[in-house]
């Protein structure tokens, strides 16, 4: 288990937590009972399908991801991770760990202040 990042998408209709399917184009993840993922609900437990007269009970689907396993056998991580611009531009270029470490808060007081040093 672990964090979750709750949905922000107000027609949700109740999930508590984000959890990525895959979808491309007009192709969306599929159900054994061959109804879409968002046919089921995000918020009952098993995620039922709420299609009239499916007597499908949770989503289970039988697509194979290309590393070859199946939908199944894959989890969803959440990372935290750094998005300062200036220090990813620094660690791209090949700064030392030292100059991209000084690089904390450099983009925020760049924001705030003019070159000249006055305020914005």
């Amino acid at each position: 288990e672990g964090p979750t990042f709750p949905c922000g998408n107000p027609r949700c209709g109740g999930c508590s937590n984000f959890f990525f399917i895959v979808a491309e184009g007009a192709w969306v993840l599929r159900c054994r009972c061959k109804h879409r993922h968002t046919d089921h609900d995000p918020a009952a437990a098993g995620h039922p399908c709420r299609k009239a007269r499916c007597t499908c009970t949770a989503f289970d689907s039988p697509w194979v991801c290309n590393c070859g396993h199946p939908w199944a056998v894959h989890s969803q991580s959440i990372v935290a991770m750094d998005h300062d611009p200036m220090r990813r531009m620094l660690a791209l270029a090949g700064a030392p760990d030292e100059v991209v470490q000084a690089a904390d808060g450099l983009h925020d007081m760049a924001i705030t202040h003019r070159l000249d040093g006055e305020e914005a």
